[in-house]
């Protein structure tokens, strides 16, 4: 599945393709004390707690081509983010993707060079606009607790929160819908 189907609401673009469906069976870890949480989660829904920190910016030689694509797809994802920093009621957050962590995945062609990987980070982003339209706890929970939100491409999906950053590690494990769910999940269990 693919999460570029939107169906306007206001400014709002909303994802309704992958990144719906329905909700998660079985829970995610419970908070954890002091100022950071962490989840990582297998394929099958498996949980371990890991200390994880976001990723720099992008380092290393990148093709002109690849350079292009990493222009298109933050302004894609500022709009996404300033779509869900709305639903969020004036929220302030930013997004980034951790760069080195997609070297290798870009394809030729559409979605400016990524296709299952930037449909993950489009759920992730989808699962905390929907989670702001829940109602004013949980856009207060966003608005209080998260500034800035992380995509990064590995090999196990986690969630962590470290200080005011949402750092999210994303894979193919699961579909874009249950991704969605699983944001919206831990974001409920977690904030």
């Amino acid at each position: 599945m693919n999460c570029n189907k939107y169906i306007p609401t206001g400014l709002a673009m909303i994802c309704v393709a992958a990144c719906g469906g329905a909700s998660l069976q079985g829970g995610l870890a419970q908070p954890v004390s002091g100022a950071s949480t962490s989840t990582s989660l297998a394929a099958g829904g498996s949980e371990s707690t890991s200390a994880e920190s976001p990723a720099s910016g992008p380092t290393g030689q990148w093709s002109v081509q690849d350079r292009t694509y990493w222009q298109n797809l933050q302004e894609d994802f500022d709009q996404r983010i300033g779509s869900a920093n709305n639903n969020c009621g004036g929220s302030q957050m930013t997004f980034a993707f951790a760069h080195e962590t997609f070297r290798g995945h870009f394809t030729e062609g559409g979605n400016y060079g990524m296709d299952s990987a930037r449909t993950a980070c489009e759920c992730l982003v989808s699962g905390i606009h929907e989670f702001c339209g829940n109602g004013e706890i949980q856009t207060q929970a966003i608005r209080d607790r998260i500034r800035s939100v992380v995509c990064e491409l590995g090999p196990r999906r986690s969630y962590a929160l470290n200080g005011t950053t949402l750092h999210v590690v994303v894979n193919s494990d699961i579909s874009g819908a249950e991704l969605h769910n699983e944001a919206e999940a831990w974001l409920g269990n977690n904030l």
